[in-house]
């Protein structure tokens, strides 16, 4: 089985249902059903990502619950949780890194109605 591979925004939509239909997380993808509270989660998580086996574009797709059979539940546009492309990014440049930063952008995209945001 050939699995969906992220190559643009504008077929995010259609990844992320895909990756979502097989019931699983992979070394490239990760569902999270909200934003992060703990810092250090959000952190081990993109780590992961950024360093998945399969090389990879890492997806750690927020508004997915997999507790509930991997359905779209969204995120909340007032989410105090939510973060942005350079919110997450000034979190990463606080870090110390042994090598280079990894490369790390939000994506809102919008599924059966409801919106999702990808890291």
């Amino acid at each position: 089985m050939r699995l969906p591979r992220y190559k643009d925004d504008a077929s995010l939509g259609d990844v992320v249902l895909a990756l979502s239909a097989l019931k699983t997380e992979g070394s490239y993808w990760d569902f999270k059903r909200q934003w992060h509270e703990n810092k250090a989660d959000l952190l081990h998580d993109i780590i992961c990502l950024a360093n998945n086996a399969n090389g990879e574009t890492g997806l750690l797709i927020i508004g997915i619950d997999e507790e509930a059979d991997y359905d779209v539940c969204g995120v909340s546009p007032d989410d105090e949780g939510r973060k942005n492309t350079q919110q997450i990014n000034d979190f990463l440049a606080s870090k110390q890194w042994a090598e280079s930063m990894p490369s790390v952008r939000v994506v809102a995209a919008n599924l059966r109605d409801v919106s999702i945001d990808v890291v």
